[in-house]
Parts: C-alpha cells; structure tokens; sequence
C-alpha cells in the first residue's frame, strides 16, 4: 500500500510499462499496489528462476488482466520501463544506474539490512528526489543508500519522508524528466493505518 502511494504521487501520470525484480508474495502485492494507481499496459518480470517467473507471469497476468512477459535479464526488464519495482532478498545491485531512462520511478522495498543492497550506487545518485518512509529507520537498515551515501552519490540531507510528501510539504515530482526513488524499509504506522481502515470497513459492513 505504500508502494501504491508512492508511486501515485511520484510516478509519472502516463507512466504505463513496469520493470519489475523479483517473484515472490511481496513482488505480487507491489505489482498489486502500483495496478491499481496507473493504467499499466506491459510488466516486465525477472527472477533468477526461468520457471519462478514465468509461472508468476502467467498467474499475474491472469489475475490482473495485464501482458506480463518474463525476461531473462535484470536489465531487459528495466531498460524502456516508466516504472522500477525491486522486491528481492538480493545483497548485491540486481538494478544499475546505466539503465535508468529520464522519468522513470523506482520502488525499492527488498533490501532491509544495512549489508543487503538492491541499487548500485549510480541508480540513487541519479534520483534527483529520493523518499523514504522514515529517515531514521531508513540510516539503520537501507543498504541501498547507506552503500551509495558513503560513496558520495547524494547524502542524508536529500531524502525526504513519504508524510511529507502525502500531505503536501515537499511538492513531490517536479518535473516529468526526474528521476524519483521510494525506498521503504516498512514502518508500524503503516500497518496500524491498514489495519484501521479494514475494522472500519468491517463495521460499516456489520451496520448495513
């Protein structure tokens, strides 16, 4: 659900070709999440296991309604996407900053510990706005920044929290060329949040 909202405000408005890294429960729902806020019209999907994504693609594909076509590389699935979703346990970079293209959004959620990388350092150098659910968890456990931090692509002060842009404190996207990077390590709030909006659904259900 995050994802969703982040990419709602950040990603482009025509933003229609996913690039997405990963097969598993957590790559169904952010596909799941950012469906539902932009007309998609292709998904690129990748695993390390030839069979894992082309079992996802069919399935997926099925449920969402959408083309989803495996590939056999990282880099075919995210060269030519509007939209990157990185959802692996990977340590090492599975998305390189060479193949970033103007205007493209990233959401990177796999990556949370400190040593776990799914960026390369060039992919946040080249994000000219780079959001996180919380600065602080995001110093602790985001390995994606930490690492390209350290080697000077971009620094802490740049990184600004989702609440703010949601509620209009930081503009968001500036311009459809930028490159906009969410990268969420997942915090108790938004949980909490989920949560209370399914018991108020339940009890307008219960009371009609």
């Amino acid at each position: 659900a995050a994802s969703g909202v982040a990419t709602r405000r950040l990603a482009n408005p025509e933003a229609r070709i996913v690039g997405l890294m990963g097969t598993g429960f957590q790559a169904e729902t952010q596909l799941e999440a950012v469906a539902k806020v932009r007309r998609l019209s292709e998904v690129r999907v990748y695993s390390r296991s030839e069979a894992n994504r082309r079992q996802f693609a069919e399935r997926m594909s099925e449920s969402l309604g959408l083309p989803i076509n495996p590939v056999p590389s990282p880099e075919e699935g995210i060269r030519g996407c509007h939209i990157a979703i990185t959802a692996t346990a990977a340590r090492q970079p599975v998305l390189l900053g060479d193949w970033l293209s103007p205007g493209m959004h990233i959401n990177a959620i796999g990556s949370n510990q400190a040593r776990n990388r799914e960026l390369d350092a060039m992919a946040v150098g080249r994000a000219s706005l780079i959001v996180a659910d919380s600065i602080e968890q995001a110093k602790m456990e985001s390995g994606d920044l930490i690492a390209a931090f350290e080697q000077g692509q971009g620094n802490w002060d740049q990184v600004v929290e989702l609440a703010d842009v949601i509620s209009s404190r930081h503009p968001g996207r500036r311009t459809p060329e930028e490159i906009t990077l969410f990268k969420s390590n997942g915090v108790a709030l938004e949980d909490i949040a989920v949560a209370g909006y399914i018991y108020e659904q339940a009890i307008a259900n219960l009371g009609s």
